[in-house]
């Protein structure tokens, strides 16, 4: 076991190409009620639980349904997308975690999707094995832009949070790694630019740009001033 660093990862955007699938599916379900989403919204809302995405919803669009309704409809137009489409995860990512597992290194995951959601993605895409522990959105009372999913994570790992560098595809997920004090590297999708993931601290398009030496150098780079305006609960 490596005792330098922890890497914490996002799952959907992230681990597993997800991201598109998720918001057309949310997107059809808010058409059955007239209410239509636009890209920018969804870039705020990246990074955060459903039961957050239909408070919104309610909130901003008006959206007038009870949640369990709409979560239901979301799940079954979901599962037919997922059927159509099975998500996919790099052969680049592989690569990167056989790397970083052959130099022992710990890693975890952190998502705001459930704990049987998740396990079930992340072993049918077989990368269970890389990973040392789990976090779910069950496991933390605040979730991103808050840090308590990855704090919980280094928590689990044994790691300090100045030890841990975060991988995430969301300006919330960005924030939480900076609040709690971790290292952080933004991937580009297509709800987030290289500008809007500009508060982390290593920016890439793909994980062919990432390898052990680029994560083991930013523990070795100046920490950028920290923003802790974010409480953690």
């Amino acid at each position: 076991m490596s005792d330098t660093f922890a890497i914490i990862w996002d799952m959907d955007g992230v681990l597993i190409d997800t991201v598109s699938l998720n918001w057309f599916g949310r997107r059809l379900a808010l058409s059955l009620h007239d209410i239509q989403i636009s890209n920018y919204e969804i870039s705020s809302l990246e990074g955060r639980p459903l039961e957050a995405h239909f408070a919104y919803f309610v909130q901003a669009k008006g959206l007038s349904i009870p949640y369990d309704e709409f979560k239901s409809e979301y799940t079954k137009l979901s599962r037919v997308l997922y059927e159509e489409q099975p998500p996919q995860t790099s052969p680049a990512l592989r690569t990167l975690l056989r790397e970083l597992q052959k130099h022992e290194i710990l890693m975890a995951v952190g998502t705001a999707s459930s704990r049987p959601r998740a396990e079930k993605l992340i072993g049918s895409a077989g990368l269970k094995s890389y990973f040392d522990c789990l976090v779910t959105k069950e496991e933390v009372a605040e979730h991103k832009p808050n840090p308590a999913t990855f704090l919980k994570a280094a928590q689990k790992l044994g790691f300090k949070p100045e030890n841990c560098v975060v991988v995430e595809d969301a300006a919330n997920g960005i924030r939480a790694a900076r609040t709690g004090g971790m290292k952080s590297v933004g991937i580009v999708n297509a709800f987030h630019t290289a500008e809007e993931l500009g508060e982390a601290d290593m920016v890439i398009h793909g994980f062919d740009e990432l390898n052990y030496d680029r994560l083991a150098s930013l523990m070795t780079d100046t920490k950028k001033d920290w923003d802790l305006s974010i409480p953690v609960r």
